[in-house]
């Protein structure tokens, strides 16, 4: 009995561990130079991704430096630091501008700014703040996963809108790929699988049917070995 608890209790241990970072890619059949796939890891094993999408809940408001969010590592990673201290808070500054005398945004609002730090470290061009969440005083947040297909709608069809500024045309710098994380599968409370097969279809169909699609690769977080599973 004590060997079947330590072997189970080393299993638990083992599917709570963030993954190793590794990229797996599906081409598409009919458009075998587009991508669907998912990176392993945490947020910041993740280089070479153009945008990486930030999950917020509708105050729009990041996550602090010591939280264990993603959008809490995406904020710390951006700021601009000397050693471990932090000299400027870039993107939530960024956000904050953009955001402007708004106090509250609808689900699904989508929020560009700049990535700070991380375009040096990480080749990250620009973060996409969508809200995915809502919720009030003590009662947490919650995600509904209906909306969050319009969540991912609204991020493509932005990163479409950017692509086409004309600066962007003129210099051919546009944005290629994009990672979005399993939005609603932490605080939001959704099983990583309601997730996935919710957000993925999305994002094949995006690729195969729209006709002004611009981005090349669309990833999925899948940071454990259960958000692996889902996403295979």
């Amino acid at each position: 009995k004590l060997a079947i608890a330590a072997y189970w209790l080393q299993e638990h241990i083992r599917r709570m561990r963030p993954l190793e970072p590794t990229t797996t890619k599906f081409a598409l059949k009919e458009k075998p130079d587009l991508i669907v796939g998912y990176k392993t890891g945490t947020i910041e094993d993740v280089r070479g991704v153009s945008i990486w999408v930030n999950s917020e809940n509708t105050d729009m408001m990041m996550d602090r430096f010591i939280g264990r969010t993603i959008s809490a590592r995406i904020r710390y990673l951006g700021a601009n630091k000397e050693e471990d201290s932090v000299l400027d808070d870039t993107i939530q500054e960024s956000l904050r501008g953009v955001i402007g005398e708004r106090a509250h945004v609808k689900i699904g609002t989508v929020l560009v700014t700049e990535s700070g730090m991380l375009f040096g470290s990480h080749q990250v061009e620009r973060i996409f703040h969508v809200a995915t969440v809502e919720g009030g005083p003590g009662s947490g947040v919650r995600a509904d996963a209906d909306k969050l297909k319009h969540c991912v709608e609204k991020v493509l069809r932005r990163v479409d809108q950017e692509n086409h500024r004309l600066w962007r045309i003129l210099r051919k710098k546009f944005l290629t790929s994009i990672v979005f994380p399993m939005l609603g599968a932490g605080d939001g409370g959704l099983s990583p699988e309601r997730v996935a097969e919710t957000l993925i279809p999305v994002a094949i169909d995006y690729l195969r049917y729209d006709p002004n699609a611009t981005l090349k690769e669309i990833h999925f977080l899948a940071f454990k070995s259960r958000e692996r599973s889902a996403c295979d």
